[in-house]
């Protein structure tokens, strides 16, 4: 479970394994669920907030087969958020004046 603002994407799990899946949760909280893991590491993709929220601690649950928790963690001090610094966007002002961009 992610804190608020943060979301997984669609497909959010980096594994190179077709035996390992991840999806994102449908629910109110950012959550995901990876399955098919037995001894492997695996790289969660999360889109993050804006801004680091408050609290920022994520949980985590292993589940067995059956779907019991047989084991848990919480990390508390969790991901700060870092903004982009010292950008900017130059665009010519000039009515009817066309212009390519990039950011």
């Amino acid at each position: 479970v992610a804190p608020n603002g943060f979301t997984f994407p669609p497909d959010c799990a980096t594994l190179r394994s077709e035996n390992v899946s991840c999806f994102a949760d449908m629910d109110n909280q950012a959550s995901a669920t990876v399955q098919g893991l037995h001894g492997s590491n695996v790289t969660l993709n999360v889109e993050t907030p804006t801004k680091t929220p408050t609290p920022r601690s994520w949980l985590l649950a292993a589940l067995n087969q059956k779907g019991s928790i047989v084991a848990w963690c919480e990390d508390k001090l969790g991901l700060s958020v870092a903004q982009i610094r010292s950008v900017a966007v130059v665009y010519p002002a000039v009515a009817g004046a066309s212009a390519e961009l990039a950011v």
